[in-house]
């Protein structure tokens, strides 16, 4: 169940009710309404000394207005409406004319016809180009790092962000064509692009500072030419860095667009800039079983800070990200079906999987088994070695490979949990790796996992889904 979010309107105060025509007209009394626009999240996430998470939902509509919303503990498969077209019906818990933003409680959201897939991703393929624009704000002269700094950040060489993401989608996705662009004015002190006192960050108030950002380079930069708006801000009024993936208009230009927001910690780390990149290419979080955000060390989308401890620093860079997870690489298209077993009720499967990051072989990259066959609920193998920018992943006994497996369930707003099996709260250790010689069994789901061998760069394993044949398959 969700906890009740409850997010103010920032940029675009506008109090409207949307038909499902879309025409706004005036607000007449409390009866529902509908609003039909784009659904997206923010992500916020703190520095490594203040370790907060945050998150707000928020609609946009086809004119580019943003609507906040206040989901109260809805029955609904968040992770599937994620960036598509969608009708929400709900009240207005603020009226137009009380002089404060909008906040729609929503009673209902359904997926309008003609949203574009049914997972709530798209396949996140090809040349994807940034534009990094660097503002400082007013009363600030701080211009942190330099614009070689960032060029490189963008580089296609160890460890540029390029080269990251190329190495991430197995050569699928590639930065080709960012730049690097300011310093440029912001027309304001920080103090002023902060939520009222009291108030939590907003979307809104974000893209104040985005479209003043935007605004500053609007006379160098074609906008159009991008996938991404990258801002590196000189102070960190906030206290966190933001990503999301948001419907949005710049230029005329309407679609989606990935936006970031890097304070100077963040600029110092490449594994935040990755990071944030992850919630502009519509990643989620993943977490461990202990109520955290911050808990899978397997997982750029979630514990970036330990992987630095463990030694993932540049000397120019900073700390550095981890591969994602076998989650979010197959829904974001970067390991299609052909690669992956999908394991039903009722079948027993040995397989040969091959590493994660930088493949060697056509082996499988992952598995799901699918739980009581619920498209929803499953759960993922995969192998992981210290290689590539899995280097500086956990080890154990001598081993440095395990397989790692998450409990994924897309009515969690986090959806993958790595599963520790020894619950002390640290998904680094021996409880969270399984080796050749061990075997996981969940008596409740009726699968049994067994790590038969490993292989120089995987594993072969051996998976029942409530099986009770004597027949069963060989995969590669």
């Amino acid at each position: 169940m969700f906890k009740r979010i409850c997010y103010l309107l920032g940029l675009f105060a506008l109090i409207l009710i949307v038909t499902q025509s879309g025409v706004a007209q005036s607000i007449g009394g409390s009866a529902p309404v509908e609003v039909n626009g784009w659904f997206s999240v923010l992500w916020g996430d703190g520095s490594e000394e203040n370790p907060a998470s945050s998150n707000a939902f928020y609609l946009t509509t086809a004119e580019g207005e943003i609507i906040d919303l206040l989901i109260d503990d809805l029955n609904l498969d968040l992770t599937t409406l994620l960036h598509q077209q969608v009708r929400v019906t709900g009240n207005w818990l603020q009226a137009p004319d009380s002089g404060k933003p909008a906040i729609l409680e929503a009673t209902n959201v359904v997926v309008e016809r003609g949203g574009y897939i049914v997972s709530g991703y798209s396949e996140m393929v090809g040349n994807k180009p940034w534009a990094v624009i660097q503002c400082k704000y007013a009363g600030y002269a701080d211009e942190p790092k330099y614009p070689e700094y960032y060029a490189g950040m963008l580089s296609s060489e160890y460890p540029g962000l390029d080269h990251f993401w190329g190495e991430q989608s197995y050569g699928l996705v590639n930065l080709d064509g960012s730049a690097v662009y300011g310093w440029y004015q912001l027309p304001h002190e920080p103090e002023y692009y902060l939520p009222p006192e009291g108030q939590s960050m907003t979307v809104g108030v974000l893209m104040i500072l985005a479209q003043d950002c935007i605004s500053a380079a609007n006379e160098d930069v074609d906008f159009t030419q991008f996938y991404g708006v990258m801002m590196m801000l000189n102070a960190d009024p906030y206290l966190s860095a933001y990503g999301t993936l948001n419907y949005f208009c710049i230029d005329g230009v309407c679609r989606d667009w990935g936006f970031t927001w890097i304070p100077p910690w963040g600029i110092e780390n490449i594994g935040i800039v990755e990071h944030e990149m992850g919630h502009g290419f519509g990643l989620l979080h993943s977490s461990g079983e202990y109520g955290l955000v911050y808990d899978n060390a397997w997982d750029l989308m979630s514990d970036v800070w330990s992987n630095k401890a463990r030694g993932a620093i540049d000397p120019v860079y900073g700390g550095m990200g981890q591969h994602t997870i076998f989650y979010h690489k197959h829904r974001l298209g970067w390991v299609d079906n052909d690669q992956m077993a999908l394991i039903r009720p009722g079948t027993r499967a040995t397989l040969t999987l091959e590493r994660l990051a930088l493949p060697q072989s056509e082996n499988l990259l992952g598995a799901k088994v699918l739980i009581n066959n619920d498209p929803i609920h499953f759960i993922t193998v995969e192998a992981r070695q210290q290689v590539g920018y899995d280097f500086w992943l956990p080890a154990e006994d001598g081993w440095n490979q395990s397989v790692i497996l998450h409990d994924v369930n897309t009515w969690l707003w986090e959806p993958a949990h790595v599963i520790d099996i020894d619950y002390n709260g640290e998904t680094e250790d021996a409880g969270a790796m399984w080796l050749p010689g061990e075997v996981y069994y969940n008596s409740v789901y009726g699968v049994r996992i067994s790590i038969d061998d490993s292989t120089p760069t995987g594993f072969i394993v051996t998976i029942w889904n409530r099986y009770q044949g004597t027949g069963f398959k060989v995969l590669p």
